[in-house]
């Protein structure tokens, strides 16, 4: 139900238009979007995207190019990796990209997107529940990345 869809996180799409994604506290464990083109005064009702959610944090911005990037983990049940996806139909579809983390029984959670003035992108999160980690990458190495661990591209 959509009591069970929480925090989102919105993305101006431009022209008054808002996409929002939210984390799945439901049994269907997907990632949700809805739409405003009223600059949030209203909404679609929220669709299951075609990535897995499994009740987690996520964060999403949009590039300079006009597409969106997301920050989720890539499961139905654990925190167990974290994960970057890249959505060129303003969160329609989402293509899985890079692997930032992935480690058996360790939890990688409540991610967090920024880009500096130098147009880098920071990602910030709770690393094994130990610290929080921050890493720094650009546009380009996201666009060679398929499916690489972020310390074997840096």
């Amino acid at each position: 139900s959509a009591l069970d869809l929480i925090q989102p996180t919105l993305v101006s799409l431009g022209d008054n238009q808002v996409l929002m994604v939210l984390r799945d506290g439901s049994e269907q464990r997907a990632l949700h979007t809805a739409y405003s083109k009223d600059n949030g005064w209203t909404w679609t009702d929220a669709q299951a995207s075609n990535l897995p959610n499994p009740d987690s944090a996520v964060d999403a911005m949009a590039l300079d190019d006009g597409r969106i990037l997301l920050v989720y983990n890539d499961s139905t049940i654990d925190r167990e990796n974290l994960s970057l996806a890249i959505s060129e139909d303003h969160g329609r579809t989402w293509t899985p990209r890079v692997v930032i983390e992935q480690e058996a029984g360790r939890e990688f959670s409540y991610p967090q997107l920024t880009r500096g003035p130098n147009g880098r992108i920071h990602l910030t999160y709770t690393w094994k529940r130990e610290r929080i980690r921050h890493v720094t990458f650009n546009v380009a190495w996201l666009d060679q990345s398929h499916d690489q661990r972020l310390a074997t591209a840096q």
